[in-house]
């Protein structure tokens, strides 16, 4: 449950942060919209159409597989985390949201350890 946490929940949150998707499906997306603006006879709409479902798919089995694990404790936990990440990433220089940010990050990681047991 600790790698869903810090996985899904703070990494989520500080790419999100950044403004940064960090799935692999949406990477190829975005090359392969290039690809189709550049090329604009190929095939490249069809893959990319292919990749959204998939990454929608691989989103959704993600969260199921984190709830499953965890419950809605684990959910929590991964909720917590997600905003801990965003909140560190997107105010670094003020240090009370930074503090705000490391400690839910520790909680959820805490509770992500009991939601297991």
């Amino acid at each position: 449950m600790q790698t869903f946490v810090l996985g899904l929940g703070f990494l989520g949150g500080a790419f999100c942060a950044v403004g940064v998707d960090p799935d692999p499906a949406s990477i190829g997306i975005q090359i392969l919209t290039t690809l189709n603006a550049i090329y604009p006879n190929s095939n490249t709409s069809t893959w990319v159409f292919y990749l959204i479902v998939a990454s929608i798919i691989s989103t959704a089995v993600t969260l199921i597989a984190a709830y499953q694990m965890g419950g809605r404790l684990g959910s929590i936990c991964i909720g917590l985390a997600w905003v801990g990440g965003f909140v560190i990433v997107k105010y670094p220089t003020n240090t009370a949201f930074v503090q705000f940010g490391v400690i839910l990050v520790i909680i959820g990681v805490i509770l992500g350890r009991s939601s297991v047991n």
